[in-house]
């Protein structure tokens, strides 16, 4: 399908690019979750705003902010380890639910014949075992991670090669981001960055936006 029309003033576009985490699937709680209770095995309590400042960002920058706020006895491998068994027993569990809209959003594309693909900073195994608690393995033809690229977001790397794997130009991509850095990236690539966040956007993400919302029904809304 192409030449999509979108309403609010975004230009047409033939291709959606979607992030991951926070986007389509509520992984984020899983990952507060685990780092939290890690940081008291390390006996250190994260504050709310430190961990919320981890979403979204690869697991080197992760590693380097939790190296800074824990200190000289932080140990990358042991503390990753202890984490990532936290949140292995949390999802094993409770699973991991999709973001409201997600799976009719996918589901449309899918109707119109609309290309898409996934867009993320997770490594490419995080990426799948999310995807898998969330009900959606297989769910994507095309995925591009954060071990796919030589640099993750805000770098346009990521959302360049996802255009280019679904052979569309960047430009005539709308990409549905929830943070500030995949929105960056988003624009960075030439892509049509477009903002789907719960919570209140802050005025970076405003500026950087095309478009607001605040759950991918909206979205879906407007599209159909």
């Amino acid at each position: 399908m192409k030449g999509v029309a979108k309403l609010n003033g975004i230009p047409p576009f033939e291709g959606v690019l979607l992030d991951l985490d926070g986007l389509l699937i509520d992984s984020e709680t899983s990952y507060l979750h685990a780092w939290q209770q890690a940081g008291l095995q390390w006996g250190v309590d994260f504050r709310e705003g430190f961990l919320r400042s981890l979403v979204g960002l690869h697991a080197g920058q992760v590693d380097a902010r939790l190296a800074a706020e824990i200190g000289s006895s932080y140990q990358r491998e042991r503390f990753f380890a202890d984490a990532g068994a936290i949140w292995r027993e949390h999802v094993a569990a409770c699973g991991i639910a999709c973001m409201p809209g997600a799976e009719e959003l996918l589901a449309w594309l899918d109707e119109q014949r609309i290309p898409y693909a996934l867009g993320t900073n997770s490594d490419s195994s995080a990426a799948r075992r999310c995807l898998a608690h969330a009900g959606l393995a297989g769910r994507f033809n095309v995925m591009v991670c954060r071990d796919d690229v030589a640099a993750g977001k805000p770098e346009p790397d990521v959302y360049l090669r996802a255009a280019a794997s679904l052979d569309l130009r960047p430009e005539r991509c709308l990409v549905l981001e929830d943070s500030t850095v995949g929105l960056q990236a988003a624009a960075s690539a030439g892509a049509i960055p477009v903002l789907v966040r719960e919570r209140e956007a802050d005025s970076d993400m405003e500026r950087l936006a095309h478009a607001v919302f605040t759950s991918l029904r909206e979205v879906l809304a407007c599209l159909a």
